[in-house]
């Protein structure tokens, strides 16, 4: 009989111990997922109980694993710390301060509450850097991109923090846009009215300050520029008015001496305009002799006097344009 007693104790030991460490490890789990949560407290709360009640019935696992619950939640809390106090602005959307800012709501020990704090403290502090960052940075894209890691970190901010803040990334939002306002206005300007020298003290002010975005409008104005010049060019060979394109080259020449170094392509303008010039210096020489030789071909005053013409301002104009150019 005292065989079956000791047997029974041991099934029972074995049941209540097997159960009551399963438990055990889901609630371990829970906490170390910074699962702080009434339900969470209920059930350690409960499992301690158990073991005040039927300890025992129970293996020495059960109480090694009830004590190792106060070890694991302190660890958890002191990851959560280290972690936010290294973590960036940008990660806050993925590791919302306000999730964890509810699990640590409401409860009594002092080691949530610091934790809270500590958390705040740092919190605040990152969002407070990054509208600086944004409001000192000598680039207008550079400030824009701290602005945007500040608005969508917002979100993820509990209701008061939120609203603390808001206030301060409009008024950073604010001072940014109206620095912004000074190039996008003078960058309209150019577009209505296309000036080299603006180009020139823009693009100065662009790279100075690492400003990109503008920059790359500048290169679409140049090249919508030098499209407009060829343009005209074609319009002045058309009509016979060579000499007229003196104009039109010199134009082209300054692009690609003040700009041809900061935008790609603006260098092989010239190229193709001087392969026009040649093109068309060759073509009147033909027409000239053409005109002028050939024993079945009538030869009139006034057409061989444009050709020669033509011959003579492509030539003056190559000639010239490399002076200047000092090829």
């Amino acid at each position: 009989c005292q065989k079956k007693l000791k047997k029974c104790k041991v099934d029972v030991t074995g049941r209540f111990s097997t159960s009551l460490l399963e438990y055990l490890d889901d609630i371990s789990e829970e906490i170390a997922n910074c699962n702080f949560s009434k339900e969470i407290c209920e059930k350690k709360n409960f499992a301690e109980e158990m073991s005040d009640l039927i300890g025992k019935f129970l293996d020495e696992e059960v109480e090694s694993k009830i004590k190792k619950l106060e070890s694991i939640e302190e660890k958890t809390l002191k990851e959560l710390k280290e972690r936010y106090e290294s973590m960036e602005i940008t990660d806050y959307v993925i590791y919302s301060p306000k999730v964890i800012m509810e699990k640590l709501e409401g409860k009594s020990k002092i080691q949530f509450d610091d934790l809270k704090k500590a958390i705040e403290r740092k919190v605040y502090e990152r969002f407070e850097n990054e509208l600086e960052n944004a409001r000192t940075s000598q680039s207008n894209d550079m400030a824009t991109k701290h602005l945007r890691n500040v608005f969508f970190a917002l979100n993820s901010l509990p209701e008061n923090m939120r609203l603390n803040i808001q206030k301060k990334f409009e008024d950073c939002q604010e001072f940014v846009v109206h620095r912004k306002k000074e190039f996008s206005d003078k960058l309209s300007s150019l577009k209505q009215k296309p000036s080299l020298r603006g180009y020139v003290e823009l693009i100065k002010k662009c790279q100075d300050m690492g400003e990109k975005s503008t920059l790359a409008e500048i290169g679409s104005c140049v090249d919508r520029d030098l499209v407009q010049i060829k343009k005209d060019m074609n319009t002045k060979i058309s009509e016979r008015r060579i000499s007229d394109m003196k104009v039109d080259i010199h134009k082209i020449l300054g692009y690609v001496a003040e700009l041809g170094e900061v935008f790609e392509g603006v260098g092989d303008s010239w190229l193709g305009v001087e392969k026009t010039l040649f093109d068309l210096m060759r073509k009147s020489y033909d027409s000239f002799v053409v005109k002028f030789n050939h024993p079945n071909v009538s030869v009139d005053p006034l057409a061989l006097q444009n050709v020669f013409k033509d011959l003579t301002s492509c030539a003056v104009l190559l000639i010239k344009s490399k002076e200047d150019t000092c090829l």
